[in-house]
């Protein structure tokens, strides 16, 4: 409870040594590691830092042991980032993110997507092609064929008249239109091999966001997914329509809608002995709609926010849920099969994702809310933590969020080295602390020292050693060594040789290259 009355602050970090970094404190509300999917060796999620502001201008990428939730990986070179995955190119795992600004009233980015390798460096960079505008944050999805799917936000003149009342501004007919664009782009030629815009397709009277004249145009579609089909079409989930599409391949045209004014679809009964806190239809505001994998796309998730008119916990009735359902396009039925809740009810009016995991656990992150969870199939919670207090008044009504979780596996070999920093402790010992950002494979530090900074390899100068601690470890020195220089080295879990710091000068507390 001090954690969400914000003893600890409103924003609590961790903060390190050897690292000019931090990282959020992890409150552990559920952990049945037991019951938990053995898959994924880490959580990725997004972390806004000291703000609850989309753009806090030291926003990262965030990896987290699942092994015990310690910080992995962090860079805070983004105004804003949003996304953040791993996916396969050309069989290497590639760390996918959005970063760059992004609008915080209607919620949409303008920067690019970033794909780091396991060495974290650069490997690719993508915005969208030929448009006034580059990436947005909602969707960067690769499809296993050298293409990848991106959205794009983009303001274009629109004749408002007809959507407004008559009341307002008689300039209508000179309004703005916030378009939903998608592109399928080739990773090799970043030739556009298809192009879809909201504005061209769907009725646009059909909104459940009412128009207006805003700065940045009616958002009246706001797509919040897109997955390529194995037929080559595209699901499309769009918040503002409160409807899920799938969009012909070729023609771009609708082939079905599922929710929303124009849904096509009639929902059957829950499965028995089933009960859910709301029909499948009453589906609203949602986000992240997927196929549900291995079962030949006639199953789906999404993560259904529900509503927009209130955020945060203690929610009874008409809660944010994930949902799990299955649909048939000739038959135009839908049934809902499972349904997940946060255990203490949450409203996020924005955001969030379903994943399925490999032994058909479902991982929730819950968007506006600063919380993710592991649910078995049936809807049970095994796993609930938190990445900073609820709002509150007692926070002063601010927390972060997050636009997606995911859990999967990855291996980071930094191209770095590990950092160290260090200083006396008033018995007259030295406390060393080292940290390798990126790392996954560290499990032990061992810690060399010598009077002289050209001597300081080999196993003549081991000093101490210890298991990995988190981000960062720390090391002990006994006033009986006479060591002024020290080096920390990586081991792995076979006790081989990952990388080594550079060297720390204990008396004028300086680092200089090995």
């Amino acid at each position: 409870q001090s954690y969400n009355d914000g003893v600890y602050g409103t924003f609590p970090t961790n903060e390190y040594h050897s690292a000019k970094n931090f990282s959020p404190a992890i409150q552990v509300n559920t952990w049945n590691k037991q019951a938990m999917s053995k898959s994924g060796s880490h959580i990725l999620i997004r972390h806004d830092a000291f703000s609850d502001s989309k753009n806090s201008l030291d926003a990262s990428p965030l990896i987290l042991s699942t092994e015990d939730l310690s910080a992995v990986y962090l860079n805070r070179s983004f105004p804003g980032v949003a996304n953040v995955n791993v996916q396969m190119y050309e069989g290497k795992p590639i760390l996918s993110f959005f970063g760059g600004p992004i609008q915080e009233d209607v919620g949409f980015g303008n920067g690019f997507v970033f794909g780091y390798d396991q060495s974290y460096r650069e490997v690719g960079l993508l915005a969208a092609e030929d448009l006034k505008v580059g990436a947005d944050f909602h969707e960067f999805v690769m499809t296993g064929d050298k293409t990848a799917i991106i959205t794009a936000y983009e303001m274009i003149d629109w004749d408002l008249s007809p959507y407004l009342s008559d009341d307002d501004d008689e300039d209508a007919q000179e309004g703005k239109l916030l378009d939903c664009v998608f592109q399928e782009i080739n990773l090799d030629t970043f030739e556009v091999l298809f192009q879809w815009r909201a504005s061209e397709h769907i009725p646009m009277d059909l909104s459940y966001e009412p128009a207006d004249e805003s700065e940045y145009g009616w958002d009246f579609f706001h797509v919040t997914s897109v997955q390529k089909s194995q037929t080559g079409d595209y699901l499309v989930s769009a918040a503002s329509m409160h409807s899920i599409y799938m969009i012909d391949g070729t023609t771009g045209a609708v082939k079905w809608t599922l929710g929303g004014k124009g849904n096509d679809f009639e929902e059957l009964p829950y499965p028995a002995g089933r009960s859910f806190s709301n029909p499948l239809l009453t589906m609203g505001w949602q986000h992240h709609a997927q196929f549900y994998p291995g079962r030949n796309e006639k199953e789906f998730t999404v993560f259904d926010n529900h509503g927009v008119d209130i955020n945060g916990w203690g929610c009874t009735e008409n809660c944010s849920r994930g949902l799990h359902f299955s649909l048939d396009p000739d038959a135009k039925r839908v049934q809902l099969l499972n349904e997940y809740l946060h255990p203490v009810g949450l409203w996020s009016i924005s955001q969030g994702s379903v994943q399925v995991l490999d032994n058909g656990n479902v991982f929730i992150g819950w968007g506006r809310n600063p919380a993710i969870t592991e649910h078995l199939p049936g809807g049970d919670c095994v796993f609930d933590i938190q990445f900073s207090p609820w709002r509150s008044p007692k926070t002063d009504w601010k927390s972060l969020d997050n636009y997606r979780a995911y859990k999967v596996d990855w291996t980071g070999r930094p191209h770095w080295k590990p950092d160290i920093m260090g200083e006396r402790g008033r018995s007259g010992g030295i406390r060393i602390w080292t940290s390798w950002n990126g790392a996954t494979e560290v499990k032990e530090w061992v810690l060399l020292g010598s009077k002289k900074s050209f001597d300081i390899n080999g196993a003549q100068k081991f000093v101490t050693r210890a298991q990995r601690d988190g981000f960062e470890t720390s090391m002990w020195v006994e006033m009986s060594q006479q060591a002024r220089y020290f080096r920390a080295v990586a081991l792995d879990a076979r006790g081989h040789i990952l990388s080594a710091s550079d060297i720390f000068d204990i008396k004028t507390r300086t680092v200089t290259p090995a």
